[in-house]
């Protein structure tokens, strides 16, 4: 898909938090100088072509009393990686799941972020997911401090390249 110099103005836009107002679009519309219909008809368009995936909250998982994060990963035969994927992904406790090519020296090709109130919440959480996904090869790597969580930036100046 060929993106316009609107396309790239509303998704530059778009990033970081929404407007608190009754109607964000309307204020993201404003700034841009066009309707509200045309920003909401775009988002609709990214929606259909696969651009935009989705809209999220990003929750302080701290303040809500998540203290416990860790990267899970797991090594899963390659013909089982689709499968054992949406097993993870759908779990309430993972908030990101991918796929990652292994090395010889790192043989995980599974990836997922669990969030619990506790380091034993989380082992239990990855143990109970290994059950499910039939594989035993799995670590935890507990988060010890977070240094970003921010939305990305794409077409400005404020972006890489």
């Amino acid at each position: 898909m060929t993106l316009s110099s609107l396309d790239k103005r509303i998704i530059s836009a778009l990033a970081g938090d929404l407007p608190e107002d009754f109607a964000p679009f309307e204020e993201i519309a404003a700034r841009l100088g066009v309707s509200e219909e045309k920003v909401l008809s775009t988002l609709q368009r990214f929606r259909r072509s696969g651009v935009l995936r989705r809209f999220g909250a990003t929750v302080n998982q701290r303040k809500v009393g998540f203290r416990a994060n860790a990267m899970a990963v797991w090594r899963v035969p390659e013909e089982r990686v689709e499968e054992a994927a949406k097993e993870i992904a759908s779990c309430p406790a993972v908030s990101h799941c991918y796929e990652r090519e292994s090395r010889p020296m790192w043989q995980y090709n599974l990836y997922a972020m669990v969030h619990a109130k506790t380091r034993q919440q989380c082992e239990k959480l990855a143990a109970d997911i290994s059950r499910t996904i039939r594989t035993k090869d799995k670590r935890l790597l507990f988060s010890v401090r977070e240094f970003k969580k921010v939305s990305p930036v794409y077409f400005s100046s404020r972006s890489p390249g």
